[in-house]
């Protein structure tokens, strides 16, 4: 399914990925913060006593068709103005600019959070363990 942009068909995609989401199980909730260009957010329930997180990340694919394009959006993407507005529409996400202060709400949460850095090198190494993993306990539960 082709997102490219122009012409960007970001809501046909974003309709597919719901549908498949919801399809799994998942909670599924469509924000629209500009004219067809929604955002996704999934929520997998279960009957554990915990909150749990997802860290997100941004990349720029070898072999990009605009690679310049992309540097500039992941720079935007790391940049204070747009990580700011992650408090300005209360978007539970933590910032990763240390310039970026949390949103009080979600700071409040965070407190009796046990947070951990990610080892990039080892879940690297072993992406097609963990993917499995997550596939056969989170997807497909036994």
């Amino acid at each position: 399914m082709n997102s490219e942009n122009p012409p960007g068909r970001e809501q046909l995609l974003a309709g597919f990925i719901e549908k498949d989401m919801k399809s799994l199980g998942l909670d599924v909730r469509v924000y629209t913060f500009a004219k067809n260009r929604p955002n996704i957010v999934a929520t997998l329930k279960g009957s554990l006593p915990r909150k749990q997180a997802a860290a997100e990340a941004i990349a720029l694919l070898k072999g990009a068709k605009n690679p310049e394009l992309g540097k500039k959006l992941i720079d935007w993407a790391a940049s204070p103005a747009m990580q700011s507005l992650y408090a300005k529409y209360k978007i539970n996400f933590v910032p990763a600019h240390p310039d970026v202060k949390v949103e009080a709400s979600l700071a409040e949460v965070l407190k009796g959070a046990k947070i951990f850095p990610i080892d990039d090198a080892f879940a690297g190494a072993n992406r097609k363990r963990i993917v499995e993993r997550w596939i056969n306990e989170v997807l497909n539960p036994k």
